[in-house]
């Protein structure tokens, strides 16, 4: 029978069931909770975490790799050379190309690194209350959240335009010393050559000067010259206006550019001019006394000369790729008594049609006319003979056109990602104005982000790219040629494609559907 003691112990069995089980369904959620968590955190781990690229700083050693490898190719001269005896040839360090390559790779991974960071600082600064306006500051703010995003298309945009200027200062740098070896071969853009004396006599250089499309002219005098046993050319040439017919540049001259050497002879009648061979060879310092046999025209005979060694020169126009001098016309004409220049000079910047017409004006002068266009075309000097401006014409027109088409791009996502939150602001009564602001002012900043890159990056690339190849070039350039031209269309067909993909996004703004929109959310 029920006692009150059997009841009791019954009650307090089935209390100590329900707590037993009470205890073991609360251990149960908490172990699922606990592993659940623990799963979520390390899934956030491994979400959050850094790349192994970005743990091992991959962009900053790229970067430095780079730079130690440019410091030294430029110290110890490692370098494309180019053996100018017969035909050239090419011998390459292939390392010292991982310079510009490492610098690409670093470059791009830094701003994979960034993202966006730095637009966010920069909306947490100026995007407060406290800014010139309530506009400009939540613009700046909703552009620091969409970091990310923005710095997607910095990448893409700005390594695009980079390419590209890189690209138009190197192909304009090669093209323009593709001339300078073609004029240094000849001497000018047209070039006349006449007997000895002729020059002078029929007063050659004025009907040259006289001709259509003439710039300005200047004569020379080429002889010859024995210094010991070696005979060299020798160029007789009037500092104040050599380079009226011809262009000098400071990487022709050694201890001094082309205003300082043209002085030096300018000061010194007897000044002249020797090749760097000739210094080693014989010992020789500025000042130093240095006598020459010349040849006499009028008598035949070689007769020796005394001149004052003021500079050193390793290219000249239309001289020959070994020893070589320069002096001054007047003394060089006092011991040669070749009754003036025998060769002119001429500057143009349509030398072939110029050419011609300087052939017929000196047609009963018996002289010899050449221009730079067919000198090109047939001088084999260097690697610049190559013609680049085929192929590079199509690369520039391609980046043209992914520059401006990553432009659109960036501006069609943009839309696709916030179509919802355009919706919603929208739907609370923002008008089109203010909500396309967030469009063009995300544009505008990847535009100017990418143009300001493109100009560092690029400019850095093209620079690092000739100074490694300086001895591919011959002379070596003075400094990078910039294509204006080229650099506005880019610049110019990016900017246009911003504009039109905003005005698109303008127009896809007043036919948001708001209602499917506003539903999917």
């Amino acid at each position: 029978p029920l006692t009150f003691v059997r009841g009791l112990v019954t009650v307090a069995a089935c209390i100590a069931v329900a707590c037993i089980g009470a205890l073991a369904a609360r251990l149960g959620a908490t172990v699922t909770v606990w592993r659940a968590a623990v799963s979520e955190s390390r899934r956030t781990v491994r979400r959050e975490g850094q790349p192994l690229w970005q743990r091992l700083h991959v962009d900053f050693f790229a970067l430095a790799l780079s730079g130690v490898i440019w410091w030294l190719t430029a110290k110890t001269g490692f370098s494309a050379i180019v053996n100018p005896d017969s035909n050239p040839s090419l011998s390459l360090s292939v390392y010292m190309f991982f310079a510009p390559a490492l610098l690409w790779i670093g470059a791009t991974l830094l701003l994979v690194r960034l993202r966006g960071r730095a637009l966010a600082a920069v909306a947490s600064r100026f995007g407060g209350a406290g800014t010139a306006g309530a506009t400009r500051a939540f613009l700046l703010a909703s552009a620091g959240r969409r970091g990310a995003a923005i710095n997607r298309g910095l990448v893409v945009v700005g390594l695009l335009l980079s390419f590209g200027v890189e690209l138009g200062l190197f192909t304009a740098t090669y093209e323009r010393q593709a001339n300078v070896d073609a004029e240094l071969t000849l001497g000018g853009d047209v070039v006349a050559s006449a007997p000895a004396g002729v020059t002078a006599s029929r007063r050659l250089e004025a009907k040259l000067a006289a001709v259509p499309g003439v710039q300005g002219t200047s004569a020379v005098d080429h002889s010859y010259a024995y210094v010991g046993p070696d005979l060299q050319d020798t160029f007789g040439v009037d500092p104040n206006t050599i380079t009226r017919g011809t262009t000098l540049r400071d990487s022709y001259f050694i201890g001094g550019g082309v205003g300082p050497i043209l002085d030096r002879l300018r000061s010194r009648p007897d000044a002249i001019l020797v090749s760097k061979e000739t210094i080693g060879d014989y010992q020789l310092h500025q000042g130093d006394l240095l006598r020459l046999r010349v040849l006499d025209r009028l008598s035949g005979q070689f007769n020796v000369v005394p001149f004052h060694v003021e500079g050193v020169v390793q290219e000249f126009p239309a001289a020959p790729r070994d020893s070589f001098m320069v002096a001054n016309l007047s003394y060089l004409q006092a011991a040669d008594h070749a009754g003036g220049p025998n060769v002119v000079f001429a500057r143009s910047s349509d030398p072939g049609p110029t050419a011609a017409r300087a052939s017929q004006a000196t047609a009963t002068d018996g002289t010899i006319v050449k221009n730079i266009t067919e000198q090109a075309q047939q001088t084999v000097s260097s690697i610049t003979t190559v013609d680049l401006r085929g192929i590079s014409h199509i690369e520039e027109a391609f980046t043209i056109a992914l520059a401006a088409a990553a432009m659109a791009l960036f501006v069609a996502l943009a839309m696709i990602e916030r179509q919802h939150e355009f919706a919603t602001m929208a739907a609370v009564g923002a008008t089109l104005r203010s909500i396309g602001a967030f469009v063009w002012s995300e544009a505008a900043l990847v535009l100017g982000a990418s143009l300001v890159l493109a100009a560092g990056l690029g400019l850095l690339l093209a620079l690092m790219l000739v100074a490694m190849l300086q001895h591919v070039f011959d002379p070596p350039p003075d400094a990078l040629a910039v294509p204006w031209a080229y650099l506005g269309e880019l610049a110019g067909a990016a900017v246009v494609a911003t504009a039109v993909a905003v005005a698109i996004a303008a127009q896809r703004l007043r036919r948001l559907p708001l209602g499917p929109l506003l539903r999917e959310q």
